[in-house]
């Protein structure tokens, strides 16, 4: 087949493949159009944890949507995000790189100009490329916009119980149905499992107490040691939230129904991850604050290309880093040059691959604490760095004030028994120590920023209140 000029090559695959052609001819052809520019749609479910979701084995039937998406899908099975935070994980989204380099964290909020995104690589290429997203805390006014030709911030629309009427859905109709033959690059944010647990048409379909009035995990109130939430409070919030889930899964399958009413689903790449995950009472927290543990770092992650991305699971160490490289490869794109993702398009990386994970000195997290609560002596405990690696089975958290926790992910995957204390688990953990350290030396780049929030609207400002972001 690599004899056939180009001018007929089309042709004379489309007529072998309908008369029976070899798996081989196939083979050559999906090779052939994945070497296009084909659009890609790039969705995340804003703090949306892997363990919650009926596709991923999970009790309640929260994402019947995405378990249609995956029939011809590859699911990834172990994928992380680089953080437990949702700026520094977008920005790793977006560059490719890990916090270390990027540097965005609770310490500096905002996007820096000088970073080159997924987008603007994109834009630069011919692509239409529009965003949509919910949350504020990779808005425009900190500096999330680059590359976009639209950008829509969908927490200044009215909510709506319509999955097909949400105003992602929209946005996504509007950028197909401009007339031109340009490939788009789509960005959908969605804010709906975020707390407050308090809209939706599928809240009442999980919630087992409905005369309970908690809606929102009232995460400052317990940090700061004011309240406490029962069991029966955080099995309520926890089926609130699974409606949440259940609602932006409908979302998600609105998104796909556009593509493949307008024909265009098999010419694009779908990506469904989230950028992190969320505790509900799982060591002691709530929200997503002060945590790496599996439960807010650990994602789902579904890409459908089937030229690329066969039907099945994928078990090897995935991070949300490596979505920019992966991407930019299957828009036929170089790599970019100190990137620090892989490209997973290239097939399953390394099992024996780190997986490493950073939480910023808690800024943000601290003085919406101290503006509401003063500085109780409980919040002490929470002002440090948090960094993790794990190493195949092997999880160590370090904190900046020293303090160590390990566990095996295999015999204790909800990190329950902390192993560093035992003679064996210490020779582990100072192994493991030394690897993280290694590593940010290799990775880390530049020089810390300061937060630069000066350019948020009142509008924005209030919405990241609802959020407990203020």
């Amino acid at each position: 087949m690599a004899l056939l000029a180009p001018s007929i090559a089309r042709p004379v695959l489309a007529i072998a493949l309908l008369a029976g052609a070899s798996a081989l001819t196939a083979r050559v052809l999906a090779r052939e159009r994945a070497s296009t520019h084909p659009s890609v749609l790039l969705v995340v479910m804003d703090t949306t944890r892997r363990d919650h979701l009926s596709l991923y084995g999970y009790a309640r039937a929260t994402s019947p949507r995405l378990e249609e998406l995956a029939r011809d899908a590859t699911v990834f099975t172990r994928a992380y995000s680089t953080s437990s935070w949702t700026a520094p994980a977008h920005a790793s989204l977006f560059t490719g790189l890990y916090p270390a380099a990027h540097h965005v964290t609770q310490e500096a909020w905002s996007m820096p100009d000088e970073l080159e995104t997924l987008a603007e690589l994109l834009q630069r290429d011919g692509y239409r490329t529009a965003a949509m997203v919910g949350n504020p805390m990779a808005g425009k006014s900190l500096g999330f916009a680059q590359g976009f030709d639209s950008f829509r911030e969908t927490w200044r629309e009215p909510a709506t119980d319509d999955a097909r009427r949400h105003p992602a859905v929209r946005g996504l109709e509007d950028l197909v149905d401009a007339r031109s033959a340009k490939p788009f690059f789509a960005f959908v944010n969605l804010i709906e499992p975020h707390t407050p647990y308090d809209d939706g048409p599928y809240l009442a379909e999980f919630d087992r107490d409905p005369v309970n009035p908690l809606k929102s995990n009232r995460w400052q109130a317990l940090a700061a040691g004011e309240t406490t939430l029962t069991q029966q409070d955080l099995e309520h919030l926890a089926a609130l939230y699974d409606g949440e889930v259940r609602y932006a899964d409908a979302v998600v399958g609105a998104l796909i129904d556009v593509l493949v009413h307008r024909g265009l689903l098999d010419d694009t790449v779908v990506v469904v991850t989230a950028d992190h995950g969320e505790s509900l009472g799982d060591h002691g927290l709530v929200d997503h604050v002060f945590s790496l543990y599996e439960e807010t770092t650990r994602v789902p992650l579904i890409a459908r290309f089937p030229p690329v991305f066969a039907e099945g699971r994928r078990d090897d160490p995935v991070q949300l880093h490596d979505l920019a490289p992966t991407l930019l490869a299957l828009a036929g794109l170089p790599p970019v040059e100190g990137m620090q993702g892989l490209d997973l398009s290239c097939g399953p990386v390394d099992s024996d691959r780190p997986v490493l994970l950073a939480y910023g000195f808690p800024v943000q997290a601290l003085s919406a604490l101290q503006k509401h609560h003063g500085t109780p002596e409980a919040i002490v405990r929470y002002g440090r760095r948090l960094w993790a690696l794990r190493a195949g089975d092997w999880k160590l958290i370090l904190g900046s004030d020293g303090q160590r926790e390990l566990y095996d992910l295999a015999r204790d995957p909800d990190e329950r028994c902390d192993l560093s204390g035992t003679s064996a688990g210490t020779a582990r953990a100072d192994a493991l120590e030394t690897e993280l350290q290694r590593i940010l030396e290799r990775i880390t780049r530049g020089k810390e920023r300061g937060p630069d929030v000066s350019s948020m609207d009142e509008v924005t400002r209030l919405e990241m209140r609802k959020l407990g972001y203020d």
